[in-house]
C-alpha cells in the first residue's frame, strides 16, 4: 500500500497547505481559498462527495506493491463510484467535538444506484444494502433472495428486510454486544470497540496544525485560472517531494499522539516525483464547491497509464433523518440467526463440518464466495457477505 500512502499524503499535504500557510505567492487568491475552506465548517452541517473517476485496472495498479492487493471484484465495484459523507452537529462544526455530532450519513453509490447506506442518528445506526446489485457488478453469482429467505430460521424478519434492500437498525449498545457475537462466529475482528477507539486530543490538534503551518508556509502557489458561469477556477501547486518531506519532518515528533498514524518513510518519499504537483479548486461566490486532483501525478508508473482523477464536492448538507420503516435488531436477534445458520452445518455427530459456520473457505478473498459449492446451504458466503455489509460496512470496501 506504499504507493497509495505516499500519493494520498501528497494530496492531503497540498490541500492542508492551502489553509495552513500564512504566506502564498498570490495573496488575493490565497485569501479566497482560505476563506472558502473556513466557510465549510462555519455551519452546523456539511456534505462531502468523493468521486473516483477511474477504471478497475487503475485502482488495482494503485496497490500493486502491497502484500494485500485489491481483489478484481472490489475494483469492479469501486471504479467510477461515489462516496458521500454528511454530518450534522448541534453547533457550528468548527467548534464541535465528537459529542456534539447528532447525526451522520455514509452513502456508497455507483451511477444512480445506492449500493450501501449507513446512517447514525443519536445512539442508533441504520443500514441497508443492495446485495444483488453488488453481486452483479462484481460478477459473482448470488443465490436468489427468495431462496435465502426460505431457509431463514423463525424470527428473522430483520434479515428478510435487509435481504430485500430495506432498512435495519441497531442501537449502539447492541452493536457492541453484536460485535463480540460476529467475532466469535467468524473468527475475524470486526474493528468495533467504541470504548477503546483512539481519538485525537484537542492539544494534539493544535500541535499538528502548528507543525503543518511551519512545514507548508512556503512553496505553495495559487494561480487564478479564470471564471466560467460564475464559478472561479484556482490551481494550487507545490513541489511534491519537498512538500511531503517538510510535512513528515514536522509531524514525526508528534506521531505517537496521532492515533493510527503511519507516516511515510524516507524511502517512501523518495518514490515521490521531484516535481511540482497541482490540484484544482472551484469556488462559487465565497464557497468552495469542488476540489479535483490527479492521483497519477504522484507516481511515475501510474502517470504513464493515464490520469487517475479524484474529486471532492462540497455542499452545506442538512438534517440526517432516521428511516421510519427500519426494523430494529438486537444482539439476541443476531445471535439467534447465526445459531440457526451454524446449525445447518452440523454433521450427524454434532460437530462442525468446518471452522466456518457459513460454509466456504474463510480465507477466500472473494467476498461473495462460490455459491455453487454448497447449493443446499444458502447461508454460504452470501449471508456472511450480507452480515459483513450490515456490520460495520461493505466487505468490498474493506477489501480495498
Amino acid at each position: 500500500m506504499r504507493r497509495t500512502v505516499t500519493a494520498v499524503g501528497c494530496a492531503a499535504a497540498l490541500t492542508v497547505g492551502v489553509v495552513a500557510c500564512g504566506t502564498v505567492e498570490n495573496l488575493s487568491a490565497g485569501q479566497k481559498v482560505s476563506r472558502a475552506m473556513d466557510r465549510l465548517v462555519e455551519g452546523e452541517s456539511l456534505s462531502v462527495t468523493v468521486d473516483l473517476e477511474s477504471t478497475p485496472d487503475q485502482l488495482m495498479a494503485m496497490v500493486t506493491d502491497s502484500s494485500d492487493p485489491m481483489p478484481p471484484e472490489a475494483a469492479d465495484v469501486l471504479a467510477n463510484s461515489t462516496i458521500k459523507l454528511s454530518v450534522k452537529a448541534d453547533k457550528p462544526l468548527k467548534d464541535a467535538k465528537e459529542s456534539d455530532l447528532v447525526a451522520a450519513e455514509l452513502v456508497f453509490a455507483k451511477g444512480n444506484t445506492n449500493l450501501f447506506e449507513l446512517r447514525v442518528v443519536e445512539e442508533t445506526a441504520y443500514v441497508r444494502a443492495d446485495l444483488e446489485e453488488i453481486a452483479a457488478i462484481s460478477g459473482e453469482e448470488m443465490p436468489p433472495v427468495e431462496t435465502i429467505k426460505s431457509e431463514l430460521p423463525p424470527g428473522s424478519e430483520f434479515a428478510e428486510r435487509f435481504l430485500d434492500g430495506g432498512w435495519v437498525a441497531m442501537e449502539q449498545s447492541e452493536l457492541e454486544k453484536s460485535s463480540k457475537i460476529v467475532e466469535d462466529y467468524t473468527g475475524e475482528d470486526t474493528g468495533w470497540d467504541s470504548e477503546s477507539a483512539p481519538s485525537l486530543s484537542d492539544s494534539a490538534k493544535d500541535k499538528i496544525f502548528g507543525a503543518v503551518k511551519q512545514a507548508l508556509g512556503q512553496g505553495v502557489t495559487i494561480e487564478e485560472k479564470g471564471k466560467k458561469d460564475g464559478t472561479e477556477h484556482l490551481r494550487v501547486s507545490a513541489p511534491a517531494r519537498t512538500l511531503l518531506n517538510g510535512l513528515v519532518d514536522k509531524l514525526k515528533p508528534l506521531e505517537s499522539e496521532i492515533p493510527g498514524a503511519e507516516l511515510p518513510s524516507s524511502s517512501d518519499i523518495q518514490d515521490v516525483p521531484n516535481r511540482r504537483v497541482a490540484m484544482d479548486m472551484f469556488l462559487k461566490g465565497k464557497d468552495l464547491k469542488k476540489l479535483t486532483v490527479d492521483m497519477a501525478q504522484f507516481d511515475d508508473e501510474l502517470r504513464s497509464a493515464g490520469k487517475l482523477p479524484l474529486s471532492l464536492s462540497f455542499d452545506k448538507g442538512g438534517m440526517v433523518w432516521a428511516p421510519k420503516d427500519a426494523v430494529k435488531i438486537t444482539s439476541a436477534d443476531l445471535e439467534s440467526l447465526m445459531n440457526g445458520a451454524a446449525g445447518s452445518n452440523y454433521d450427524d455427530g454434532g460437530t462442525f463440518e468446518d471452522d466456518n459456520p457459513f460454509g466456504g473457505d474463510p480465507a477466500d478473498d472473494n467476498p461473495f464466495g462460490d455459491a455453487s459449492q454448497d447449493a443446499g446451504n444458502p447461508f454460504d458466503a452470501t449471508w456472511t457477505s450480507a452480515m459483513s455489509s450490515a456490520y460495520p460496512g461493505l466487505s468490498l470496501l474493506e477489501s480495498a
